[in-house]
């Protein structure tokens, strides 16, 4: 019997440029627009960087490559999640109303939360967000609530873990449909997976309560700005494919690895042993082409 999941992550493009681009600077962090549950019609969201893969058998890739493009990259998903564990989880897909509205309660209190205390404290929502640039650190934040009134503090505490868990929830759930009659496309079947970065609001690299009209605007320029996920050749061993849409292009793949001097984002040389780090990718070299014949 076919596995419904995989041994490897896949993550999916269009070109062969830009699987170029992976083999020779890495996975590139790209922003993704996710809305927000609401009770009422959803215009606004958060825009994430995000690195995204399929968690799907080899023999399902040539159907999912229709959707998300004729070159994949497939790696090895226990190693990846056990150097990756701070960052990467499998998506939480929403379709219990009794979840979303768990959720859209969790920011609602993020919201009265903020009201209540700057009611109380006698500040701005501006200024009791600037009091500490960055939730995660506890220096920073033990000194913001020094200067907040003592009986203030316990809700501030409060305040910065609820912005904590509602970030994260949004980062790594998604509807399992799209539209709001369930009949068109079917998130579940993506099995996806994510690893995104860590959110700060001092680098302010999670763009929050944006609409997608002006998401769609900066998408480009955000995602020049983005970094990229390296892959060392001591975990070369991680990739368990490089798939491109037809055989005429595995000499072309095969050249680039043979002949880049960076592979995955690091500078690599051409010595015995970082030539055999070279040859063990090309082993992972495969088409959809062959893939449709032998399966």
């Amino acid at each position: 019997m076919n596995p419904i999941n995989s041994s490897s992550l896949f993550h999916f493009t269009d070109q062969i440029e830009y699987l170029k681009g992976i083999l020779e600077n890495g996975f590139r962090y790209s922003y993704s627009f996710e809305l927000y549950p609401s009770r009422k019609k959803r215009t606004k969201g958060c825009a994430i960087p995000m690195i995204c893969f399929c968690d799907i058998p080899l023999t399902r890739t040539l159907e999912h490559s229709s959707n998300y493009g004729k070159y994949c990259i497939g790696l090895e998903k226990k190693p990846l999640v056990s150097e990756l564990k701070e960052h990467i989880n499998p998506v939480v897909y929403l379709s219990s109303t009794h979840l979303q509205n768990n959720i859209i309660e969790l920011r609602a209190t993020d919201k009265w939360l903020s009201s209540d205390l700057c009611s109380r404290i006698g500040i701005s929502k501006r200024k009791l967000n600037s009091i500490c640039e960055d939730i995660y650190d506890y220096d920073k934040i033990y000194s913001a609530i020094d200067t907040i009134e003592a009986h203030c503090s316990e809700d501030y505490w409060r305040f910065l873990e609820n912005q904590k868990t509602l970030y994260y929830l949004l980062g790594y759930c998604k509807t399992t449909y799209s539209g709001s009659k369930h009949d068109n496309f079917d998130y579940y079947d993506e099995r996806e997976w994510r690893i995104i970065s860590l959110f700060s609001p001092k680098t302010k690299n999670w763009i929050l309560d944006i609409t997608k009209t002006k998401f769609d605007k900066i998408k480009t320029t955000l995602n020049d700005n983005t970094p990229y996920l390296k892959i060392y050749p001591s975990r070369f061993s991680f990739i368990n494919f490089i798939i491109v849409e037809n055989d005429t292009e595995l000499d072309i793949i095969t050249e680039f690895i043979l002949t880049s001097n960076k592979l995955f984002g690091v500078n690599i040389g051409f010595s015995k042993a970082e030539m055999k780090k070279r040859y063990s990718l090309i082993t992972k070299l495969t088409s959809f082409e062959r893939i449709e014949k032998d399966y």
